[in-house]
C-alpha cells in the first residue's frame, strides 16, 4: 500500500510507523511475485526484497540511489550480500528487471535519472547505472524496506473482503475513521465542478474591464454566470442583472445579483468538495455548535456544483 499515514504528519506516528511509511510510485501493471516479491521506487531509490537463488528461508534487501547510483544489498538480518562488491550483484540485477515489469523501463529510468533511449530495457538501464562506476550505498535503510515490505504481505494475508481497492490508503482509529480511506475518489472527477469554476472565472474576467461601460468581449462571462445559476432560485434575478450590465444599463442591485451568484458558486463548489472527502474518508462532517454529525449537501438544492448554486 501507498504511504498509509503520510497524511498524518510525523507528529502522529510512533518511531515504528515513522519507519515503514513513505512516499512510493504507484505500480503500472501486475507482475509474478516469486523472485522479487516486492520492488517500490520510494525514499530516492529503488528498493526491494528479493528472494536467495539458494535458500528458499534467506531474502536480500536491495536499493540503487537515484543519480549516483549508489548500491546496497544485505540479507534481512543485516548480512552484507557477497556478490555486490565492486559492482551490481545478481539480487540488484533482478531488481531493476522486475522494477521495468512493474513500473515500465521510461518510468523507471526517470525516477533513477538513466539517461537511456525510450527503446531501453532493463539490461540497457542496469549497464548505463554501472558503467559510470557506482559505489556502494547506505545499507541503513534496509530494516524500513523490509518492515514495509512485511506490512505488505500482512495486507496481503487479510480475506478479499477487507482489503481496499486500488490506490485506498488507511483512516487511523482515534480521528474518526477506523476504515479505509478512498484516495481513488480524491482524484476522479467532481461533478459540474470544472463548469462552476469556469464560470466563476469568465466572470471574473469581466469585472478586470469593469462594469459601467462594458465592451462586447464581457458579454460572455456574464451571460455564463447567468447560465451557471440556471434553474436556481437566483436564475430570473441574474439573467436579468447579466443582460442588463452587458448592455451598460446595470444598477446596484444589478451588480449584488451578479455577486449573489459568484458567491453562490463558489459556495456550490466548496460543497461539493466537502462531500467528496467525507465520501472518500467516511468522516461525516460536525457541527461545531453541539457536536452532532450531520452531512452537508452538495450545494443548495442539493444538486453538484455548477448545476445549482
Amino acid at each position: 500500500m501507498n504511504a498509509p499515514f503520510a497524511c498524518m504528519g510525523d507528529g502522529a506516528l510512533s518511531d515504528w510507523e515513522k519507519s515503514s511509511t513513505a512516499r512510493v510510485v504507484p505500480s503500472a501493471r501486475p507482475r509474478k511475485l516469486a523472485k522479487v516479491p516486492f520492488v517500490e521506487l520510494a525514499d530516492g531509490r529503488l528498493q526491494g526484497v528479493v528472494s536467495s537463488g539458494s535458500d528458499i528461508g534467506r531474502v536480500y534487501v536491495s536499493s540503487i540511489a537515484a543519480g549516483s547510483y549508489a548500491y546496497a544489498c544485505s540479507t534481512n538480518n543485516n548480512r552484507p550480500c557477497g556478490g555486490a562488491r565492486g559492482s551490481f550483484c545478481n539480487h540488484i540485477r533482478a531488481l531493476v528487471s522486475e522494477a521495468v515489469l512493474q513500473y515500465g523501463t521510461e518510468r523507471v529510468a526517470r525516477y533513477l535519472k538513466v539517461d537511456a533511449e525510450g527503446t531501453a530495457d532493463a539490461h540497457v538501464l542496469t549497464s548505463a547505472m554501472t558503467a559510470t562506476g557506482p559505489g556502494a550505498g547506505d545499507a541503513s535503510a534496509a530494516a524500513q524496506v523490509f518492515s514495509r515490505f512485511l506490512r505488505h504481505l500482512a495486507y496481503l494475508e487479510l480475506p478479499h473482503e477487507h482489503r481496499s481497492v486500488a490506490r485506498d490508503a488507511v483512516v487511523p482509529d482515534g480521528r474518526g475513521g477506523g476504515g479505509l480511506m478512498r484516495t481513488d475518489l480524491l482524484v476522479d472527477a467532481v461533478d459540474g465542478l470544472d463548469e462552476a469554476l469556469a464560470a466563476v472565472d469568465g466572470f471574473d474576467a469581466a469585472l478586470v474591464g469593469g462594469l459601467l461601460r462594458p465592451q462586447p468581449g464581457q458579454a460572455g462571462g456574464l451571460t455564463g454566470l447567468a447560465d451557471a445559476v440556471a434553474g436556481t432560485p437566483l436564475a430570473s434575478r441574474v439573467a436579468e442583472a447579466a443582460e442588463k450590465t452587458a448592455a451598460g444599463a446595470g444598477d446596484e442591485g444589478h451588480f449584488v445579483a451578479l455577486a449573489a451568484a459568484r458567491t453562490a458558486l463558489l459556495g456550490s463548489v466548496h460543497d461539493a468538495l466537502v462531500a467528496r472527502v467525507e465520501e472518500a474518508t467516511g468522516r461525516p462532517a460536525t457541527d461545531d455548535t453541539d457536536g452532532v454529525a450531520v452531512r452537508r449537501g452538495r450545494g443548495a438544492g442539493g444538486e453538484p456544483a455548477g448545476r445549482r448554486a
